[in-house]
């Protein structure tokens, strides 16, 4: 296939340089329309003879390789995708949990279970810490309360 291509693209770049030479050479004479119109036709031909060559069963046994081959990379690269998706709900929940409970006064560490369907959703959550409130509140409870 690659040799087809650089085949292709060897006469076309022949033909162009031929062409140019032929009208650099018959510039500014009766004869330079002529040779420009036969340089395009030449051109043309060159161009168009491939695609006349080109077997229907061929190029349809082709296409269908390339779908296959794209088939399988975009089934792989929907997995990467949706296990990034799970990454980024899982992280982002636990963050979330872990700041509220410390704007609450709890240092916790947050571990968050997801959904097994195409688009996860937090399912549930174990905590493990402790409350700052259990320590500070006891000393406090000491201090103030009049039955310690």
């Amino acid at each position: 296939m690659m040799e087809a291509i650089r085949s292709y693209l060897t006469a076309v770049v022949a033909v162009s340089m031929i062409a140019v030479l032929a009208s650099a050479l018959s510039h500014g004479s009766r004869m330079e329309r002529v040779v420009r119109f036969a340089a395009g036709l030449l051109a043309l031909l060159v161009c168009v003879t491939p695609l006349l060559r080109l077997d229907a069963r061929t190029l349809t046994d082709v296409l269908e390789q390339a779908e296959r081959a794209l088939d399988y990379d975009a089934s792989g690269t929907d997995r990467t995708r949706q296990d990034m998706l799970r990454d980024l709900i899982r992280e982002n929940t636990e963050r979330t949990i872990e700041k509220q409970a410390e704007a609450l006064g709890m240092l916790v560490r947050a571990d968050v279970t997801l959904t097994e369907e195409e688009y996860p959703q937090p399912w549930s959550a174990t905590l493990t810490g402790r409350s700052e409130e259990r320590r500070v509140g006891k000393e406090c409870r000491s201090r103030w309360s009049p039955y310690h």
